[in-house]
């Protein structure tokens, strides 16, 4: 016993790598090489960008203002990906962009060291970091550069603040890599001299960071069709409570409610445990002259930069509604503000106390790590179908958002043209269930199908064919009530029935008859349902994402 006890002493940070072989082997399995959302104006920016003569140009295309934002180093990335490769590639995109979690569990590997604690209490960080319920970030080209690599640049500034040091270069690229490391580096970085009393780094700092602010904001224009934000100090209080909190969210179909109490609870008892913290530990050092509170200084740092940037957000975005603070696009800001309490508790106590705090936090990360795997992997399964069908629609219906000649700064040749079409006779005239046409949508619903396929891509679509065209949709599946089908191999985690939401923006006007397309390893389906269905399309409105 003593043996084994020993053995885990010394060896117990190796159950850290397994969150991060978990994300990364999922990661392998569901990128994609197709562009997303705002992916698209990296398209264009590298179009734009190679058929510019003048270098005072291409400058300018870097830094140019994207939404409210300015994405310097997500484009600078997408140039590298394009030269190196040919093309632009999101695959590469999605893992240079995931990378960043890595950056951040070596600076906090870096902060332990600095203490001359063991690597044993990096465990729960590793479990809190790497959780698939930030898939929306995770698998999505621009978002996983542009957010995950803004929170590494930021902890690097606030690092070389708290060692005294003037951060040029970490400030200077946050800032040009999403819109919070601007407006957070400044006024943390002037409250921490301002407090240290550190008068000569201060003017510096100030002055660096009025250049640095002006630079950014002088030449500022309000986003085309931007919501205007939506100020009411309760409602916005709440919203950043829950975002700041979102880590203990990982159900998604319990009532919105529920998760709105509970999310915004754990976020002010994130806040209230910190605060109590950093005044005993303050109370603690205060006597002591020439005191290093770097500790201190950096761990409030990152606080104040996840919870800053949820007051922000909360702002900007409340008229969407609560349930936009539960997203996973959001929540590696609570990841920060769990991972820097944790580490204040870590450094307050002595040795019993640290293993005390080890062990809750052990425990609560990994149950967190568990529950956000089941209920994420089924939809990070439905966005990979998702963005499979959505560039489908593109390519073959006139409405591609990129050129298809081969001088593209993009390539891609999606699996679904090759897939072999074969009727399925013994269901011929299968049920299509519930179909809803609504003011802006189709909606489909269906209680027993049961799919053949098990890996990713595999599984249930819909069909839509006229006379002139074909659209194809991802249907979203139930999930199996067996956890079990979450860990085995060769498992579907899928039970019987689908749902489909399709707007009416995705589909021109037309008479449609709907089939089923089940797709398996090697082959796709078709099912007819003999359902027909007239559809009235709506104009989608055209929204600037990039000037």
């Amino acid at each position: 016993m003593d043996k084994l006890s020993k053995i885990l002493k010394r060896y117990f940070w190796l159950i850290g790598l397994i969150p991060i072989y978990l994300y990364y082997k999922n990661l392998l399995i569901y990128s994609q090489n197709i562009p997303h959302w705002d992916d698209y104006a990296l398209i264009n920016f590298i179009n734009n960008y190679q058929e510019s003569d003048s270098y005072f140009e291409k400058i300018q295309l870097i830094f140019a203002q994207h939404n409210e934002h300015r994405i310097a180093f997500t484009r600078i990335i997408s140039l590298l990906i394009y030269k190196v490769n040919g093309s632009l590639n999101f695959q590469w995109m999605i893992w240079m962009g995931n990378f960043a979690l890595l950056g951040i569990l070596c600076i906090f590997y870096r902060f332990l060291k600095k203490n001359q604690i063991s690597i044993n209490y990096l465990v729960p960080i590793c479990f809190f970091l790497f959780q698939l319920s930030l898939y929306e970030n995770s698998y999505w080209g621009m978002a996983s550069v542009q957010n995950f690599w803004v929170v590494f640049f930021v902890l690097m500034a606030f690092w070389q603040i708290s060692n005294h040091k003037i951060p040029y270069f970490w400030a200077f690229i946050a800032a040009f890599t999403s819109a919070n490391g601007v407006l957070f580096i400044p006024l943390i970085g002037v409250m921490i001299f301002l407090f240290e009393r550190n008068y000569q780094a201060l003017i510096k700092f100030s002055f660096f960071s009025l250049i640095l602010v002006l630079i950014y904001f002088l030449p500022y224009q309000q986003p085309p069709n931007s919501q205007p934000i939506t100020i009411d100090i309760f409602n916005n209080a709440k919203a950043a409570l829950m975002n700041f909190g979102s880590v203990l969210d990982f159900n998604p179909n319990r009532l919105l409610e529920l998760r709105i109490t509970q999310t915004s609870l754990f976020g002010g008892l994130i806040l209230l445990f910190f605060g109590g913290g950093i005044i005993y530990k303050y109370l603690n050092v205060i006597q002591i002259k020439n005191t290093n509170h770097f500790n201190l200084y950096f761990l409030a740092a990152i606080l104040l930069f996840g919870f800053g940037t949820c007051c922000l957000t909360s702002i900007s975005r409340l008229q969407y509604g609560f349930y936009v603070f539960l997203t996973s696009k959001y929540k590696i800001y609570s990841i920060m503000g769990m991972s820097s309490l944790y580490l204040l508790l870590i450094i307050n106590f002595q040795y019993i106390g640290k293993r005390l705090f080890l062990f809750i936090f052990s425990i609560l990360s990994i149950y967190l790590f568990i529950f956000s795997y089941y209920y994420s992997i089924g939809p990070i399964k439905d966005y990979y179908k998702s963005e499979i069908a959505d560039y489908y629609n593109g390519w073959h219906n006139g409405k591609e958002k990129v050129e298809t000649n081969p001088n593209s700064c993009f390539q891609y040749s999606s699996t679904f043209l090759d897939w072999h079409i074969n009727e399925l006779s013994v269901k011929n005239k299968f049920l299509l269930g519930k179909v809803e046409v609504r003011s802006n949508s189709v909606f489909i619903q269906n209680q027993e199908f049961i799919t053949s396929g098990i890996e990713s891509g595999n599984g249930a679509y819909l069909e839509f064919t006229s006379a002139t065209n074909r659209y194809i949709f991802a249907a979203k599946q139930e999930i199996n009530n067996n956890k079990k089908a979450y860990f085995l191999k060769n498992q579907s985690i899928y039970g019987k029935g689908f749902t489909a939401e399709i707007p009416l923006t995705e589909i021109v006007s037309g008479n449609y008859f709907i089939n089923i397309l089940d797709k398996s390893d090697h082959s796709i389906h078709r099912i007819a349902t003999n359902y027909y269905i007239e559809i009235e399309g709506i104009k989608a409105p055209e929204i600037k994402q990039n000037w």
